[in-house]
């Protein structure tokens, strides 16, 4: 599958929210991979569909190109299971930041909304000395004949800006560098023995499964139910940093937000596996597994060198 890797530099403070107290909203370290779905899509269904498409779509959404009737090329890129995007992620994971205030409105009454001071979280276009600050993410998908498409669109988002407050002027990038490989990254193969597996991107937990139970389900997916049984030993958690993530969801119905409980980065599980896990299948797993995987989520990365079980 091609793989665009998009290099982007802010050009205007930045708000992706987090956790709200009050009147006052924190910001993400990292963009959402559903954000920049949303922003790269609606670019392409803005510019690209003809008016008596445009309107059918945005009235009966569900996808928005998965029900067009009509022809078009970058169907694929509205189809999870072959177009995948990754998180946005800064070189650190603590950009520089600072608040912003403005006065909030209640948009069903179109009035200033109760606590009407809101105080929000923004990621700085500069660091403390100056240094633009820099984002990058991915995208993955089937048809190399999109790649300019792709590009192009995004483009388009950076001067129209992602985030919340974007008609405000926020959320504002500009693409510094892209760069294109025909795979993903390739992992190795993952040994039999003990591995300490750490969440890179919120990993979704399914309702009333634990983290460990959460994992041992996905990779039953991945891998198939008969290779766990005959070849996986224990997951147990080591660190388990739990909380929750909303986004905007448009599979199969009409938009809105949901929110899952997840493991954040910074947990750890170690899982025990008396076989190799192929570097294909150690690839996907490490690039994202579970619900929402195909928008970023569920990342792991490998902590140190396996050991005997």
């Amino acid at each position: 599958m091609p793989l665009i890797t998009f290099k982007c530099r802010l050009a205007s403070p930045l708000h992706t929210a987090a956790e709200r107290y009050s009147n006052v909203q924190m910001c993400a370290p990292y963009v959402l991979g559903s954000t920049l779905r949303g922003a790269i899509l609606g670019q392409i269904i803005r510019r690209r569909c003809p008016p008596e498409h445009f309107d059918l779509l945005m009235a009966n959404n569900p996808g928005y190109h998965a029900e067009c009737p009509g022809p078009c090329g970058a169907k694929s890129l509205f189809d999870s299971a072959l177009t995948r995007f990754s998180f946005g992620r800064f070189p650190s994971d603590d950009p520089p930041r600072a608040f912003r205030s403005k006065v909030a409105i209640d948009r069903a009454r179109w009035s200033v909304a109760e606590s009407a001071l809101l105080q929000f979280e923004v990621i700085t276009p500069t660091d403390p000395e100056g240094n633009p600050v820099c984002f990058s993410f991915e995208v993955e998908t089937t048809d190399e004949s999109l790649n300019d498409l792709i590009r192009e669109a995004v483009v388009w988002a950076g001067e129209t800006g992602i985030g919340a407050f974007r008609n405000q002027g926020f959320g504002q990038f500009v693409v510094e560098d892209t760069s294109t490989s025909s795979v993903p990254p390739a992992e190795e193969a993952m040994p039999g023995g003990k591995h300490r597996l750490a969440v890179e991107t919120p990993y979704v937990l399914p309702e009333g499964q634990s983290f460990d139970e959460a994992f041992r389900g996905d990779l039953a997916k991945l891998l198939g139910a008969e290779w766990l049984d005959h070849h996986l030993g224990d997951v147990q958690v080591q660190e388990a940093n739990l909380g929750y993530v909303g986004r905007w969801c448009y599979e199969g119905e009409k938009p809105r937000r949901k929110t899952r409980a997840v493991a954040l980065p910074g947990s750890t599980l170690m899982i025990a596996v008396n076989s190799n896990i192929p570097a294909e299948k150690t690839t996907r797993m490490l690039r994202g597994i579970g619900e929402w995987a195909d928008v970023g989520f569920g990342r792991f990365t490998r902590r140190e060198e396996p050991t005997s079980v």
